[in-house]
């Protein structure tokens, strides 16, 4: 599904002002990622009664390719299929669960867990403004699909409710 994935994208990647956008290998296998998700989301929604569940799916990788698109760059092919991506995935979701909290606890999260993050060695002013520009892209992006039709936002504080109780919110909401 990614190499079919990423050879659609080649007509998006000739084309010389948006290869200087796209920077890195990482990049190039973020937009693949984009790209490939429709199809494999559409998979999942032919299973009756199924319920599927993403983490830090094709939405947080769209969210992560705004630095490529630009803010206030001009109208470019990569900002187009960038919006054109946010209006397909509205469409194959029915909602998004941000899990939230205050920064102080997410840098606490991050730095207490063995596995790597960007942000464990920031200073926390550096590491809070990071997580500022995250959620305003995370905002971009959500606001980028709620363009496309109805979309649920369900946002639930982590540091009010455990674990399993979020869980259950999140399967009364669905069901």
């Amino acid at each position: 599904q990614y190499l079919k994935s990423a050879l659609r994208l080649l007509p998006l990647l000739r084309q010389p002002d948006e290869r200087s956008s796209i920077r890195t290998r990482r990049d190039l296998v973020r937009m693949a990622r984009v790209e490939a998700a429709p199809g494999i989301l559409r998979a999942f929604q032919y299973t009756p009664g199924a319920l599927t569940v993403l983490d830090q799916g094709p939405i947080y990788t769209l969210t992560t390719l705004l630095d490529l698109v630009g803010e206030g760059e001009p109208e470019s092919r990569l900002k187009t299929w960038w919006a054109a991506k946010a209006r397909q995935l509205a469409g194959l979701v029915d909602t998004v669960v941000w899990l939230e909290a205050p920064d102080e606890v997410l840098i606490e999260r991050i730095r207490s867990r063995p596995k790597d993050h960007l942000l464990k060695d920031k200073p926390p002013a550096a590491a809070q403004a990071s997580l500022a520009l995250h959620r305003q892209r995370f905002e971009q992006t959500i606001a980028q699909m709620r363009l496309s039709g109805e979309l649920r936002l369900l946002c639930l504080d982590t540091t009010r409710r455990s674990p399993q109780e979020i869980a259950g919110d999140i399967l009364t909401l669905v069901a």
